[in-house]
């Protein structure tokens, strides 16, 4: 057999005519298309490795078969999926837009980390919850509520959150 001679061209004719074949082994066990391809392909490159371990010529069939469901046993049943980390997965994404968003919203975090406690509750409780009123995060303080809305007494006395140029622009910016 001129594949087990090392002849390119004839390993690659065996496994085209038997690709059909190991694809269906391999989507009856891992049942997923994706995963049954690369199993097959995984496969084909082990059997070129050991072609010459095929005993008998006739039996290529069957035995491409074996590694094909062989390689798949050894897949994980379940893939595990990759954690993005909130980040969008699609390109429909500018990547200079995304770092924009990124580079804003650690900066909101930075800033929101610079409040002292009691400033620190109200900016969250007021843009980060649906808690948007003041005399509901006041009531929820067992503080009163100002005559201008704000909370009276602490936080909120005067300006409920420093401005962007208080807290300084992000460097990048």
């Amino acid at each position: 057999m001129l594949a087990q001679a090392g002849d390119a061209a004839a390993l690659g004719s065996l496994l085209a005519r038997h690709r059909a074949g190991m694809f269906a082994v391999a989507l009856s066990v891992l049942r997923d298309r994706d995963e049954s391809e690369d199993a097959v392909q995984d496969a084909s490159i082990l059997a070129l490795a050991r072609i010459g371990d095929l005993r008998d010529p006739a039996a290529i069939g069957p035995w491409l078969k074996m590694i094909v469901r062989n390689v798949c046993r050894k897949r994980p049943r379940v893939t595990t999926p990759i954690l993005t980390g909130g980040l969008p997965v699609a390109n429909s994404v500018d990547p200079q837009e995304l770092l924009e968003r990124h580079a804003l919203r650690d900066w909101v975090w930075h800033a929101i980390g610079q409040l002292s406690q009691p400033l620190r509750v109200v900016a969250l409780l007021r843009y980060f919850s649906s808690v948007t009123r003041y005399e509901e995060i006041a009531a929820g303080h067992r503080r009163p509520s100002g005559t201008n809305g704000h909370l009276a007494g602490g936080a909120g006395t005067g300006a409920v959150l420093p401005s962007r140029q208080a807290l300084g622009r992000p460097q990048y910016w």
